[in-house]
């Protein structure tokens, strides 16, 4: 038997398990490091797409920035790294796809929308958020709101009916009040039955306001009239609104024949290009056969421009129009209407402008998701002493708070806010100057730290009718019948 030779010690043990412990450990490192550059290279995947070829900005984004300076002319640039982020944030490479898969992502998989100011419905329609409390009947303005609605216009139209001006009061509905069927859940979260628009018509109606019930020009149509991926109507449904517009303007009509409408240029909706900016333009805008005869006054970038003037040689009349975004699409069929047309996007509405270009109709155009913002803002409008006012009755003590009075141009703005105890839903608000002349003031809602009351109030006064250096300030509020005196001072 052959007999073999140990040499050197027994292996331990211990010292393999060691060896197996430093191998596992140097992999975890591997591994750790591997996962920490992936890491890295995904977050700086869109800095290296900026330098590419084709990843520049697109519809979505903002207007081309300049990158942050690390030192300015005043010294270090403190905020640099957090100038740098923001830059980055809005202009990294292929940001636009990006936001669009990601919102198609969410509207297509999970039914919702991945923009705060979207709301993605049912087969690919998309509504402005800012419509959702109309909707389902959240936040509702007060009976009393809209009771200051109504009688704001029929105040103004009262004065200016007095110089022989035309008015006109429209709200353009929201696309979910006309075409809610593709809406998502939001039904079930319905809160009121009743919506603003549909309360305030009956107000409208009581208070004899020259207006124009466009839920009702569109209601029952076949066609669709407001665009499927932006908030407001189509060029054929703005033609349709503006012949309802000067119908009620007596201007006669139809101006604009809905035959003559046809399918026209590629168009981008609002909604869209917030949702999906790298889309393009995936709409069709219709178009009126006929030629405009209408020119701009000055350089106009767009129809939403915050003024514009026009003239029409071939028309006649002058008209100023306050409108919002529906306006864009409206306005050229009103320029056509008129020898000169004046449009603003002011808030408060200038009444003074209407003045001054001689117009002989005033046309007020808001939308249905904008109606809280009317009842807060009267228009700018120097108040004309009353005819006749209702008869004095009791004196109340501290009846009224006067919150600003301040000098605009000409006119003093004097407002307040009544006691809801001497202030009742259809109540008016009047101010008596030096113990002679009457005027009313203009009703509104008031927000204060976030809380809206109604019982505010308003009134212009020119500097004709505060004659002295301290004038007498009385305040009144009441009904036809009787009114009280809640307040007085001197300004």
């Amino acid at each position: 038997m052959m007999e073999y030779e140990m040499t050197g010690k027994a292996e331990d043990p211990k010292r393999g398990m060691g060896t197996d412990r430093g191998s596992a450990s140097r992999v975890l490192r591997k591994r750790s490091l591997f996962f920490c550059v992936l890491f890295f290279c995904i977050c700086l995947t869109p800095v290296f797409l900026s330098f590419l070829p084709g990843a520049g900005k697109g519809a979505a984004s903002e207007a081309k920035e300049a990158f942050p300076k690390l030192v300015g002319k005043d010294g270090w640039n403190v905020t640099f790294l957090q100038d740098a982020g923001t830059y980055f944030e809005k202009n990294f490479g292929y940001r636009d796809q990006a936001l669009t898969a990601n919102s198609w992502i969410y509207a297509n998989l999970l039914g919702t929308s991945a923009v705060d100011g979207v709301i993605a419905g049912t087969e690919g329609w998309l509504y402005y958020k800012d419509s959702l409390d109309d909707y389902i009947g959240r936040n509702c303005l007060s009976d009393r709101s809209l009771f200051n609605i109504a009688h704001t216009e029929a105040m103004v139209q009262r004065d200016l009916g007095l110089l022989g001006i035309q008015t006109v009061f429209a709200i353009a509905p929201n696309k979910n009040t006309l075409y809610g069927e593709h809406m998502p859940y939001y039904d079930s979260l319905r809160v009121a039955p009743g919506k603003n628009l549909h309360r305030l018509e009956a107000y409208l109606q009581q208070e004899n306001v020259n207006h124009v019930d466009l839920e009702q020009v569109f209601k029952g149509r076949e066609e669709v009239l407001y665009h499927r991926l932006d908030s407001h109507w189509t060029n054929k449904g703005a033609a349709i609104a503006a012949n309802a517009i000067l119908e009620a303007a007596g201007k006669g009509g139809p101006f604009f024949a809905e035959d003559n409408f046809a399918p026209g240029e590629a168009f981008s909706g609002d909604l869209e290009r917030m949702m999906y900016p790298a889309y393009g333009k995936t709409e069709t805008q219709t178009i009126y056969g006929e030629p405009f005869h209408y020119a701009y006054l000055g350089e106009v970038e767009s129809n939403f421009d915050p003024m514009i003037e026009t003239v029409n040689p071939s028309a006649s009349g002058g008209i100023v129009m306050f409108r919002d975004s529906f306006g864009n699409a409206i306005l050229p069929y009103i320029a056509e209407a008129y020898g000169s047309a004046y449009f603003s996007r002011g808030v408060p509405w200038q009444i003074n402008e209407v003045y001054q270009r001689g117009a002989d109709t005033v046309v007020m155009l808001r939308a249905e998701r904008f109606l809280p913002e009317i009842a807060q803002n009267p228009p700018a409008m120097e108040a004309l002493p009353l005819f006749q006012a209702p008869p004095v009755g009791t004196e109340a003590e501290n009846g009224a708070v006067l919150t600003e009075v301040v000098q605009e141009d000409y006119l003093k703005k004097i407002s307040g806010t009544i006691s809801p105890a001497y202030l009742g839903e259809k109540d008016r608000i009047y101010v008596r100057i030096n113990g002679e002349l009457m005027y009313e003031a203009f009703p509104r809602s008031v927000e204060t730290d976030g809380i809206i009351c109604d019982n505010g109030f308003t009134i212009y006064l020119s500097d004709l009718a505060l004659t002295q250096e301290h004038n007498l300030l009385e305040i009144f509020a009441g009904d036809e019948t009787e009114i009280t005196k809640v307040y007085q001072t001197e300004v």
